[in-house]
């Protein structure tokens, strides 16, 4: 798997995720690390929309989480979604010869990422209100 996903990074390659750069990168980083293999990470540019989410938002809302992001900046709320979290579990109950229907909703979940990432990225282009009385905090959501 881990020679796969390199096939698919060239040197132009952009990484964009929510929290890869603090986890996902450092994540791989290990796996290549553990099998002896170069990363195909190291050098690569990564915008990590977090970091400009939280900037727009910290002290607004309560968290900058994805799912907190989707309900209030994009009107996304999920239904019946599989948390990121429960992935491996999932995985593991199918090569265990357990039932496919929770990777399913795996692959709903990652697909409704990878369109969040897509609206966010458009959201977070959108210039800011221009500041003055008219303009709010909530103006900005």
């Amino acid at each position: 798997m881990l020679e796969c996903f390199s096939s698919w990074l060239g040197p132009d390659s952009v990484l964009s995720s929510y929290n890869g750069r603090c986890y996902d990168a450092p994540l791989l980083a290990a796996r290549y690390r553990l099998a002896r293999m170069a990363n195909p990470l190291a050098g690569l540019r990564h915008l990590d929309l977090l970091f400009p989410v939280r900037r727009r938002f910290r002290g607004v809302w309560e968290n900058c989480r994805l799912a907190t992001a989707e309900r209030r900046w994009l009107d996304i709320v999920r239904e019946d979604d599989l948390p990121g979290s429960e992935a491996p579990r999932a995985w593991l109950d199918y090569l265990r010869g357990g039932d496919a229907r929770d990777l399913r909703r795996v692959l709903a979940h990652n697909d409704q990422d990878l369109r969040t990432l897509g609206a966010l990225m458009l959201r977070l282009l959108e210039p800011l209100p221009a500041p003055g009385p008219a303009a709010s905090v909530d103006s900005l959501a």
